[in-house]
């Protein structure tokens, strides 16, 4: 596989390829870019204190972290690595506004190796947020030079000449006070540059003690489609002492650009890859990445399958002749309903694409294939499945969705759980690690955060049981008082003015964001507080906190 290792030479090459080809390296190249420019967004304009590689075949944050931490003796005196998989519930978007990051980051930190799905790259508010800031850094040291030489033009003209002197001295007042405010602006403009979700999480991380240790592997680009357009990503967030990234078969045969190490990869689902290409028919691709930890190596294929079926009815036909060779759904049998079978059919691709590219491949012992399936362990249709990896197994039965009622229709409790979502497959013959070793069952299983002593924590910081007592108050007074009074604002570039007595003077620089710091205010309380008070949101300040999934997770043994 020939690697391209710069843009032009992408370029020059996709010129002179065949039409279809080029099309389709041409748009994946295109989604890549995109993620790759916010990647060197961040590297250059947040106040970063690690390496960062942003290549076009993965994003590495804190990249020299195993080289600098990993040890394999503590590995092996640890004698377990934690594997965990969590959605996180698209950290940065509007909606999850009031995600919790010191205690998602505390989750996390109770594992060593977590598949995140659900990131997403920076959203559209945060990006012009992001292009204005740029700008403003960009073009205010000209706009101040400009302004300066205006203002000696006019110190001339006043001493040369008398008449009109009032009118002068007051634009020249206005421009003094202009340039002053565009230079304090100019000083503090970067630190209003925003971060994506995902490198809020990293950076709760490396607050907590040895957080430092933490490092981020990033899938290159997005991945959505017609019925879940958001463009979703999947990251490995790893503990380095305990874990190191390392390069993987399959990675390095299909790299076809980028220069980083090709230790993680979106797997292509091309010809080459199943006999005839099937990526069209994802929603959204798995991305692998291969780690070590002691003794014990293994490769991660991470996948949020899609929740809703097609409603093109060519789309439907695709799916179900390329992973099923059949044209109708209800000859598949039990459990592969009309709201189910795409979702099976992920799967089973992926579990295809495992036996045809990664069995057979030499050192990679340990395959394990983990995510939010959508799909439930008691449905009937698994062993239909399954059978595309042989001696698979899939694991956890419990449930993994956080239910924000607190009842069910029939009056009993929820206790915040919902459904069987979330899995790990595996073949036990071959990933022993990962049981116990006398049952020969899974050790692991789900993290709920709803009890124990994360929950604890959050009920102390906003747990309510009336909108009237003083802990409501106080809650209000903490988290919504420094936006509604101004003390600490959402801050952004926008239009100004600089005044002198009843006369202004327009500028740009640094203003309340307005919008964001409104939906702030109005909508903390609702999603925060007072949903506590219904029975039918009685959890859903966990989701907004947090998730709504729990993380699964099991402990694999590195001797």
């Amino acid at each position: 596989m020939r690697v391209f290792k710069n843009l032009s030479t992408i370029f020059i090459f996709l010129f002179l390829c065949c039409d279809v080809f080029a099309a389709q390296l041409l748009s994946d190249l295109k989604e890549r870019k995109i993620l790759l420019d916010e990647c060197e967004q961040n590297k250059l304009h947040l106040p970063l204190d690690y390496n960062v590689q942003c290549e076009l075949n993965l994003h590495h944050y804190n990249s020299s972290a195993a080289r600098n931490n990993y040890s394999r003796y503590s590995a092996i005196r640890k004698r377990q690595v934690r594997l965990a998989e969590f959605n996180l519930l698209h950290p940065g978007m509007g909606k999850t506004r009031f995600k919790d990051y010191h205690h998602v980051a505390k989750i996390i930190n109770q594992f060593d190796v977590v598949a995140a799905t659900e990131l997403i790259p920076l959203v559209v508010d945060d990006q012009e947020n992001n292009d204005a800031v740029m700008a403003f850094i960009k073009n205010t040291p000209k706009q101040i030079q400009s302004l300066e030489k205006e203002m000696n033009k006019l110190k001339i003209s006043i001493e040369q000449s008398t008449r009109g002197t009032v009118t002068k001295r007051r634009t020249l007042k206005l421009l003094e006070k202009k340039v002053s405010q565009l230079r304090s602006d100019l000083k503090s403009a970067a630190g209003l540059f925003r971060e994506p979700g995902y490198l809020k999480i990293l950076h709760a991380l490396h607050k907590l003690p040895q957080g430092k240790e933490w490092a981020l592997i990033l899938s290159p680009r997005g991945e959505g489609s017609s019925v879940t357009p958001t463009p979703e990503l999947v990251g490995y967030f790893y503990r380095s002492s305990l874990v190191k990234p390392k390069v993987n078969n399959y990675c390095r045969r299909i790299r076809r650009y980028g220069r980083a190490a090709p230790i993680a990869c979106i797997v292509n689902m091309d010809q080459a890859d199943m006999g005839i290409n099937k990526k069209d028919v994802f929603s959204r691709r798995p991305f692998l990445a291969e780690f070590i930890s002691g003794k014990f190596s293994f490769t991660l294929i991470t996948s949020h399958i899609l929740f809703d079926e097609p409603d093109d009815p060519r789309l439907q036909q695709q799916i179900l002749r390329k992973a099923f060779n059949v044209s109708d759904y209800r000859v598949l049998g039990t459990g592969a309903s009309k709201d189910k079978y795409a979702r099976f059919a992920e799967v089973k691709m992926t579990l295809d694409f495992v036996r045809r590219n990664l069995l057979n491949s030499p050192g990679q012992k340990d395959i394990i294939f983990m995510g939010d399936l959508n799909l439930e362990l008691d449905n009937q249709f698994w062993p239909n499945v399954l059978n595309s990896w042989p001696d698979s197994q899939i694991y956890i039965a419990e449930e993994t969705s956080l239910s924000t009622s607190r009842y069910l229709s029939n009056g009993e409790e929820t206790f915040a759980k919902s459904s069987n979502y979330d899995h790990f497959i595996f073949n036990p013959k071959e990933t022993d690690e990962c049981l116990h070793p006398k049952s020969h069952k899974l050790n692991g299983g789900v993290f709920n955060f709803v009890s124990g002593k994360i929950a604890q924590s959050l009920n102390q910081t906003y747990q309510v049981r009336n909108s009237y007592g003083r802990k409501y108050k106080e809650i209000i007074r903490k988290f919504v008082s420094p936006y509604k009074n101004g003390s600490s604002p959402i801050l952004t570039i926008g239009s100004k003015s600089v005044s002198y007595g009843k006369y202004r003077m327009s500028s740009e620089g640094i203003v309340i964001d307005n919008i964001a710091n409104r939906d702030y205010i109005e909508k903390f309380a609702e999603r925060i507080l007072d949903s506590q008070l219904r029975a039918e949101s009685y959890y859903s300040y966990f989701e907004n906190l947090i998730s709504d999934h729990y993380p699964i997770y099991m402990n694999c043994r590195t001797y």
